[in-house]
Protein backbone atom coordinates (compact mmCIF):
# COMPACT_ATOMS: atom_id res chain seq x y z
CA UNK A 1 0.00 0.00 0.00
CA UNK A 2 1.25 3.69 -1.02
CA UNK A 3 0.21 6.88 0.08
CA UNK A 4 1.07 10.35 -0.99
CA UNK A 5 -0.41 13.39 0.36
CA UNK A 6 -0.43 16.63 -1.65
CA UNK A 7 -1.66 19.96 -2.33
CA UNK A 8 -2.50 21.08 -5.84
CA UNK A 9 -1.15 24.76 -7.11
CA UNK A 10 -1.87 27.04 -9.71
CA UNK A 11 0.75 25.45 -11.97
CA UNK A 12 -0.08 21.87 -11.15
CA UNK A 13 -3.58 22.65 -13.13
CA UNK A 14 -1.47 25.13 -16.08
CA UNK A 15 0.77 21.76 -17.02
CA UNK A 16 -2.45 19.42 -16.96
CA UNK A 17 -4.38 22.23 -19.25
CA UNK A 18 -0.90 22.18 -21.38
CA UNK A 19 -0.62 18.63 -21.17
CA UNK A 20 -4.52 18.24 -22.27
CA UNK A 21 -3.74 21.02 -25.40
CA UNK A 22 -0.17 19.39 -26.39
CA UNK A 23 -2.22 16.07 -26.39
CA UNK A 24 -4.56 17.08 -28.35
CA UNK A 25 -2.41 19.06 -31.59
CA UNK A 26 -0.58 15.81 -31.74
CA UNK A 27 -2.88 13.84 -33.32
CA UNK A 28 -3.55 16.19 -36.34
CA UNK A 29 -0.03 17.79 -36.67
CA UNK A 30 0.94 16.13 -40.04
CA UNK A 31 -2.57 16.54 -41.32
CA UNK A 32 -1.79 20.24 -40.51
CA UNK A 33 1.51 20.13 -42.06
CA UNK A 34 0.29 18.80 -45.34
CA UNK A 35 -2.83 20.76 -45.61
CA UNK A 36 -0.41 23.85 -44.81
CA UNK A 37 2.08 22.43 -47.73
CA UNK A 38 -1.00 21.94 -50.11
CA UNK A 39 -2.29 25.56 -49.17
CA UNK A 40 1.03 27.22 -49.62
CA UNK A 41 1.46 26.06 -53.17
CA UNK A 42 -1.52 26.62 -54.05
CA UNK A 43 -1.24 30.36 -52.78
CA UNK A 44 1.75 30.56 -54.62
CA UNK A 45 0.51 29.31 -58.02
CA UNK A 46 -2.64 31.56 -57.45
CA UNK A 47 -0.25 34.61 -56.68
CA UNK A 48 1.95 34.08 -59.71
CA UNK A 49 -0.74 33.16 -62.31
CA UNK A 50 -2.43 36.77 -60.88
CA UNK A 51 0.90 38.34 -61.25
CA UNK A 52 1.58 36.88 -65.11
CA UNK A 53 4.74 35.79 -63.95
CA UNK A 54 6.40 38.52 -61.94
CA UNK A 55 8.12 36.17 -59.60
CA UNK A 56 9.24 39.12 -57.19
CA UNK A 57 5.60 40.19 -57.02
CA UNK A 58 4.29 36.86 -56.15
CA UNK A 59 6.96 36.24 -53.66
CA UNK A 60 6.41 39.29 -51.71
CA UNK A 61 2.43 39.06 -52.06
CA UNK A 62 3.44 35.14 -50.39
CA UNK A 63 5.31 36.23 -47.50
CA UNK A 64 2.39 39.19 -46.76
CA UNK A 65 0.32 36.76 -46.45
CA UNK A 66 2.76 34.34 -44.52
CA UNK A 67 3.13 37.09 -42.23
CA UNK A 68 -0.79 38.14 -41.62
CA UNK A 69 -1.35 33.78 -41.23
CA UNK A 70 1.31 33.57 -39.01
CA UNK A 71 -0.24 37.14 -37.32
CA UNK A 72 -3.59 35.33 -36.96
CA UNK A 73 -2.10 31.59 -35.59
CA UNK A 74 0.07 33.31 -33.14
CA UNK A 75 -3.35 35.55 -31.85
CA UNK A 76 -5.03 32.45 -32.10
CA UNK A 77 -2.38 30.88 -29.49
CA UNK A 78 -1.89 33.76 -27.36
CA UNK A 79 -5.46 33.56 -27.01
CA UNK A 80 -5.92 30.19 -25.98
CA UNK A 81 -2.93 30.14 -23.73
CA UNK A 82 -4.84 32.99 -21.97
CA UNK A 83 -7.90 31.01 -21.52
CA UNK A 84 -5.79 27.92 -20.12
CA UNK A 85 -4.40 30.17 -17.91
CA UNK A 86 -7.38 31.66 -16.69
CA UNK A 87 -8.84 27.78 -16.12
CA UNK A 88 -6.23 27.00 -14.14
CA UNK A 89 -6.95 29.84 -11.86
CA UNK A 90 -10.02 28.95 -11.21
CA UNK A 91 -9.63 25.45 -10.66
CA UNK A 92 -6.71 26.05 -8.31
CA UNK A 93 -9.12 28.42 -6.51
CA UNK A 94 -12.05 25.22 -6.10
CA UNK A 95 -9.44 22.81 -4.71
CA UNK A 96 -8.17 24.81 -2.55
CA UNK A 97 -11.02 24.52 -0.68
CA UNK A 98 -10.32 20.53 -0.68
CA UNK A 99 -6.84 21.33 1.44
CA UNK A 100 -4.84 18.87 1.21
CA UNK A 101 -5.16 15.16 -0.28
CA UNK A 102 -4.88 11.79 0.49
CA UNK A 103 -4.40 8.98 -2.43
CA UNK A 104 -3.45 5.10 -1.45
CA UNK A 105 -2.83 2.86 -3.93
CA UNK A 106 -3.24 -1.09 -3.35
CA UNK A 107 -4.33 -4.59 -4.25
CA UNK A 108 -8.50 -3.20 -4.27
CA UNK A 109 -8.29 -0.02 -5.91
CA UNK A 110 -7.34 3.58 -5.31
CA UNK A 111 -8.78 6.45 -1.90
CA UNK A 112 -8.61 9.71 -2.38
CA UNK A 113 -9.79 11.64 0.08
CA UNK A 114 -9.45 15.69 0.93
CA UNK A 115 -11.37 18.29 3.48
CA UNK A 116 -14.46 18.08 1.04
CA UNK A 117 -14.48 13.90 0.13
CA UNK A 118 -13.76 10.57 0.76
CA UNK A 119 -14.07 7.50 -1.92
CA UNK A 120 -12.22 4.81 -2.80
CA UNK A 121 -12.51 3.73 -6.57
CA UNK A 122 -11.87 -0.20 -8.05
CA UNK A 123 -8.61 -0.32 -10.97
CA UNK A 124 -11.36 -1.09 -13.30
CA UNK A 125 -12.37 2.45 -13.10
CA UNK A 126 -9.64 4.17 -14.75
CA UNK A 127 -8.99 4.23 -18.20
CA UNK A 128 -5.20 5.05 -18.04
CA UNK A 129 -2.07 6.24 -16.12
CA UNK A 130 -0.50 8.83 -17.77
CA UNK A 131 2.59 10.95 -16.65
CA UNK A 132 4.28 13.99 -17.75
CA UNK A 133 7.21 15.81 -16.77
CA UNK A 134 4.80 17.55 -14.05
CA UNK A 135 2.20 15.29 -12.82
CA UNK A 136 1.14 11.75 -12.88
CA UNK A 137 -2.83 11.17 -14.13
CA UNK A 138 -5.23 8.62 -13.20
CA UNK A 139 -7.29 8.74 -16.22
CA UNK A 140 -10.86 8.15 -14.85
CA UNK A 141 -12.65 8.78 -18.85
CA UNK A 142 -11.95 10.75 -22.02
CA UNK A 143 -14.82 12.74 -23.27
CA UNK A 144 -13.19 13.81 -26.92
CA UNK A 145 -10.66 16.87 -25.36
CA UNK A 146 -11.77 16.29 -22.34
CA UNK A 147 -10.00 14.37 -19.81
CA UNK A 148 -11.16 13.36 -16.28
CA UNK A 149 -8.19 12.29 -14.14
CA UNK A 150 -7.56 12.44 -10.71
CA UNK A 151 -4.06 14.61 -10.71
CA UNK A 152 -0.90 14.08 -9.01
CA UNK A 153 1.95 16.87 -8.89
CA UNK A 154 5.05 14.30 -8.74
CA UNK A 155 6.65 17.40 -6.60
CA UNK A 156 4.55 15.88 -3.84
CA UNK A 157 7.43 13.02 -3.59
CA UNK A 158 10.70 13.42 -1.74
CA UNK A 159 12.71 11.99 -5.11
CA UNK A 160 11.82 11.34 -8.49
CA UNK A 161 12.73 7.90 -7.36
CA UNK A 162 9.80 7.64 -5.30
CA UNK A 163 7.29 9.13 -7.73
CA UNK A 164 8.40 6.50 -10.51
CA UNK A 165 7.96 3.47 -8.05
CA UNK A 166 4.77 4.88 -7.21
CA UNK A 167 3.66 5.15 -10.80
CA UNK A 168 5.20 1.63 -11.24
CA UNK A 169 3.10 0.06 -8.60
CA UNK A 170 0.24 1.78 -9.60
CA UNK A 171 0.29 0.33 -13.35
CA UNK A 172 1.11 -3.06 -11.57
CA UNK A 173 -1.43 -3.01 -9.82
CA UNK A 174 -4.04 -1.22 -12.71
CA UNK A 175 -2.59 -3.96 -15.40
CA UNK A 176 -3.78 -7.02 -12.86
CA UNK A 177 -7.01 -6.21 -11.97
CA UNK A 178 -8.38 -3.60 -14.74
CA UNK A 179 -6.54 -5.70 -17.63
Amino acid sequence: MDEVQYTLTQDDFWHLQLNTFLRRQRRTVRLRLILLSVMLICLFIFLDHHFSGNYILSTFSLFVALFVALFIVLLFLGLSFLLMRLVASLCHKRAKKAGVHALTISEQGVQHSNEISNGTSSWQAYKAIEEDKHNIYFVIDRLGPISMSILIPKSAFESPSQAEHFIARARGYWQEQAG
